[in-house]
């Protein structure tokens, strides 16, 4: 669910869609017969002017983490000021990206 009023966020185009599609793929993988969900939000955020915009991927029906490429979806992220935040649930994964 795309929110509106989450903003646009500080980052390049081509870095968002090669995210998008590792997190998509490793849902994919973790729960092959399921279904994995795209949001975002609005983070406010007293050290930053804008806030942040948050994109969650959550797996429904994993049978497993997602296993994701860490290193690589760090870099794109913290290439853009953000930061990524793996949850101990199954299969969410948070990613901050300034706006």
């Amino acid at each position: 669910m795309l929110r509106p009023g989450t903003g646009k966020v500080k980052a390049e185009a081509g870095q968002i869609e090669l995210l998008l599609m590792n997190l998509a793929l490793a849902a994919s993988d973790a729960a092959p017969e399921g279904r994995f969900s795209i949001e975002t939000s609005a983070i406010p955020s007293e050290g930053h002017d804008d806030g942040y915009a948050m994109l969650t991927v959550n797996q429904h029906d994993a049978r497993h983490n997602p296993v994701v490429d860490l290193p690589r979806l760090d870099e794109i992220v913290r290439h853009s000021a953000g930061e990524i935040r793996v949850s101990s649930e199954a299969g969410t994964v948070k990613i901050y990206l300034p706006k």
